[in-house]
């Protein structure tokens, strides 16, 4: 009877571990400049999953870039679509030291699908040969923007969050405004944090980043009065004081009016109540009354629990996994300790 039980408790204990993990395989020893390939296997993953590799000193920063689907880039972006386990479980990816650093460093490792799952700290030793410091080229700074498109709102505040790449050790000031698409006319504010005031796009902000390597900032910008009334596509600038101009096109989208707002709420009030004494008339989970519970499909096909009002967004297998195990593991010694007593009976 205990070795039956013996056997229960590892198969259980077997299940209670978290399945998901990865293994990687990589050189001990790089060197600066030399492109050199990192493995990562997942382990227990199921699906298409972005795969970020960071290799990090000890301050933070990151010292590399990777081949990102046949372009060069900084290891802050993922690898999208990188592993599909329905095909293979591994992949293999090429990286190159591009920041100028001798010694140890930390590579760490991101699986994202609906979630993120985080394996830190493998260790990788860098070296760096300056035989002739003077040959040593290094690449132009780069400007990348990233913001919600649904934030950028005509009358309302919003902000642009902005990655510099390549910096020299130095401060650097930033210049960020926006223009109609067709005229040479800056019809956006910008922030100071430093001087506690909304200025024209036209003026730069003093020492916003710092190098060297990169930095990232987000910077508060609003359309003038001037140009309340505008929406439809226009070009967002950013410069470095003395270096190039980037630019991308972003979307001015107009502001709801109140009163539109109110009529809309007004109306509907009465389909809104009967939709809802439908959807809990219909509602297959059997939902309490202060939470909404809907369902979605995964990539397997299955159904999961969404529960808007908790702010649970997703729930993965492992997470179902992590909530009920406890209970599952609460359940069997209970049963263990009345074998126990019985076989001792």
């Amino acid at each position: 009877m205990k070795k039956q039980i013996l056997i229960l408790l590892c198969i259980f204990l077997i299940g209670f571990v978290n399945a998901s993990n990865i293994s990687i395989d990589y050189p001990d020893n790089v060197n600066y400049g030399e492109e050199f390939s990192v493995d990562v296997e997942l382990i227990g993953y199921e699906g298409i999953y972005d795969v970020k590799i960071d290799i990090l000193n000890s301050t933070g920063d990151r010292l590399s870039e990777i081949d990102n689907n046949g372009e060069w880039r900084s290891t802050h972006y993922y690898v999208e679509d990188a592993i599909d386990t329905s095909s293979s479980n591994i992949s293999s990816f090429s990286l190159n030291i591009t920041q100028k650093y001798e010694g140890e460093a930390n590579i760490n490792v991101k699986i994202r699908d609906t979630s993120i799952d985080s394996y830190e700290d493998y260790l990788i030793n860098i070296d760096f040969q300056d035989e002739d410091a003077s040959s040593i080229t290094y690449d132009p700074v780069e400007i990348i923007l990233d913001w919600d498109d649904e934030d950028i709102i005509n009358g309302e505040e919003f902000e642009i969050e902005i990655y510099i790449e390549n910096l020299e050790d130095e401060d650097y000031d930033l210049k960020l405004w926006i223009e109609f698409e067709d005229e040479d006319i800056v019809i956006s504010d910008r922030y100071d944090d430093n001087e506690d005031e909304w200025k024209s796009g036209s003026y730069y902000i003093s020492n916003v980043f710092s190098g060297p390597g990169e930095d990232e900032e987000k910077i508060k910008l609003r359309i003038r009065e001037d140009y309340r009334d505008y929406e439809g596509w226009a070009i967002i600038y950013a410069k470095l004081r003395g270096e190039e101009t980037f630019d991308e096109d972003i979307e001015i989208l107009k502001q709801e009016e109140d009163g539109d707002d109110d009529q809309e709420e007004d109306g509907d009030d009465e389909d809104n109540e009967e939709s809802n004494n439908q959807d809990i008339d219909n509602n297959p989970v059997g939902n309490t009354d202060n939470e909404a519970i809907l369902l979605i499909r995964n990539n397997d096909n299955q159904t999961e629990d969404i529960k808007t009002d908790n702010n649970i967004i997703y729930k993965s297998k492992n997470q179902y996994i992590k909530e009920y195990a406890i209970y599952g593991f609460t359940f069997l010694c209970i049963i263990l300790i009345i074998l126990l007593l019985i076989d001792r009976k």
